[in-house]
Order: structure tokens, then C-alpha cells, then sequence
């Protein structure tokens, strides 16, 4: 979530235990200026996920915990700091557990005139939740996904124009941006015309070129896509220029290991 305060760009609305990891969580959000919306429990310990990399490619065995315990009573609680926000983000994973507090969520920023973004995080996600992603995705304003992901979203496989519109067109009427990140090719942004039945306008948004022997650890590159498209569209910048940082914010994030960065980075203009 993005918000226009003085002290933080952003919050994170999560839930933790009281251990070494969820300190550790803490730290590093409070490192990088964002503020900690996180409930705290006693009863579980953090989520975490150790992560085997192998020539540059990744497998992933998370154990999930306390993530998943985040109550409506806290969100409730803090409802107020939560609508100091712009921008309502969404991680697609949060609709395996709390699927409830995401609509709740989505439908009081709809309410307040708020825009909602959404992940669509994982294939699998898809193939098992697909009804919830599809509620999700009707509420939102931006969709943010990879080929793979659009692919399976749509029902049926070919290029990338023919990919968003089926999803655009499955999807139900509203002011909606769609953006498909395609590994090294251009990202394809759309948005889409209900009334006339075609895209309204396409954007092919040309990516960082990154040499493979750079390429240490691909983890986080589509987060860090996110936050970078996400951190330049809160302050009205255009579409092609979002995309771009994006696109740079995970050129830094794939020749690191981890979802670490160096403690000095060349910020490119955009």
C-alpha cells in the first residue's frame, strides 16, 4: 500500500510472530523507510522460506505460519491508517487465507474513490483460486502478471495482444490497466475499451538489458518490477516511465542474491 504522508511511502499490512525473524522483518522494513502495519502474535512463529538456487534458477520451500493469521480486529483497529493510503496493493498469495479481509479491504477503498492493484502472483495461484483471483481482479484497477501467468488467466496461449484482451474482456467493466512482464522481452501494458469492443491503447515498454553472466538470483524480480512500476505511478508519472523504473528496480534485484540491493546504486532517470 501507498500512501502520501510525510514519514513513510508505504506500508505493509501483515502479521508476524514475536521471534528473531519477525525482528528481523521489522528491521529491514524500517531500513528502507516503510512502516510496519503488523500484528503481532505469540501463538506462531514467522512465516519464512529457504530457497535453493541452481545455476540462477530457484525452487522455493516456504513455511507458512503467522502470515496467515492476520485478524480482522487488527485490520479493523488500524482502518484509519490503512485509508491514508492511495493505492490498496495486493499479494496475490493472500487470497488462500485471507480472501475475506481482501475483499473487505478492496471494497472500502473502492468505496473511498481509492484504486486497488493486484498480483496475480504465481501459476498455481490461478489453476487453484481461480474464482477468487477473478473476484479480485474485477476490483481492481491494475493487474500486474507474467506471460505465464496472463496465459492462464486467459484461457488459451499466443502472443500478448491476444492474451490481455481475453482477459480484459472476462473481466468486469472498469477503469483497469493490465500489465504482462515478459522476462527479457518489452512488458505489454493495455488498457482496454468496453464500450467500442478493442484496446484502448498498448504500451511495449522495452526492458533493462541485463547480461546473463550479471544474473546472480532472480527472487524478488517480479516484486521489485512491482515496486518500482508502483512507486512512480503514486506520483502521476506516465505509463512508459513507470514501466521503466520498474524494469531498472529489478535489473538491481537479479544480479544480487536475495532480495538485497548494494549499499550505493547508480539510480538511472527514467
Amino acid at each position: 500500500m501507498l500512501n502520501n504522508s510525510q514519514d513513510y511511502g508505504c506500508m505493509i499490512l501483515g502479521c508476524i510472530g514475536n521471534d528473531s525473524y519477525g525482528s528481523k522483518l521489522q528491521d529491514s522494513l524500517d531500513k528502507v523507510g516503510v512502516k510496519p502495519l503488523l500484528e503481532i502474535r505469540e501463538d506462531f512463529k514467522t512465516s519464512r522460506c529457504a530457497v535453493g538456487i541452481h545455476k540462477k534458477e530457484r525452487c522455493l520451500m516456504p513455511q507458512i505460519r503467522a502470515s496467515t493469521m492476520l485478524s480482522m480486529d487488527f485490520v479493523n483497529k488500524n482502518l484509519e491508517s490503512i485509508s491514508q493510503a492511495d493505492i490498496l496493493f495486493i499479494e496475490g498469495y493472500f487470497v488462500i487465507e485471507r480472501y475475506d479481509i481482501i475483499l473487505i479491504l478492496s471494497n472500502h477503498f473502492h468505496s473511498l474513490g481509492k484504486k486497488v492493484a493486484f498480483t496475480l502472483s504465481a501459476g498455481f495461484m490461478i489453476q487453484n483460486f481461480y474464482d477468487r483471483i477473478l473476484e479480485v481482479s474485477n476490483q481492481s484497477h491494475l493487474i500486474v502478471c507474467n506471460d505465464e501467468e496472463a496465459q492462464l488467466f486467459a484461457g488459451l496461449s499466443g502472443d500478448l495482444e491476444e492474451v490481455s484482451i481475453a482477459i480484459h474482456k472476462k473481466l468486469a467493466k472498469l477503469d483497469r490497466i493490465l500489465i504482462v512482464t515478459n522476462g527479457s522481452q518489452p512488458v505489454y501494458i493495455s488498457k482496454y475499451n468496453y464500450d467500442q469492443e478493442k484496446l484502448d491503447f498498448v504500451i511495449k515498454s522495452s526492458v533493462y538489458n541485463v547480461d546473463n553472466s550479471e544474473i546472480v538470483d532472480t527472487n524478488g524480480c517480479g516484486d521489485s518490477w512491482v515496486g518500482g512500476f508502483l512507486s512512480q505511478y503514486i506520483q502521476g508519472v506516465s505509463l512508459e516511465k513507470c514501466a521503466r523504473a520498474g524494469s531498472w528496480a529489478s535489473s538491481i534485484i537479479i544480479r544480487n542474491v536475495g532480495c538485497t540491493y548494494p549499499d550505493n546504486i547508480d539510480i538511472k532517470p527514467f
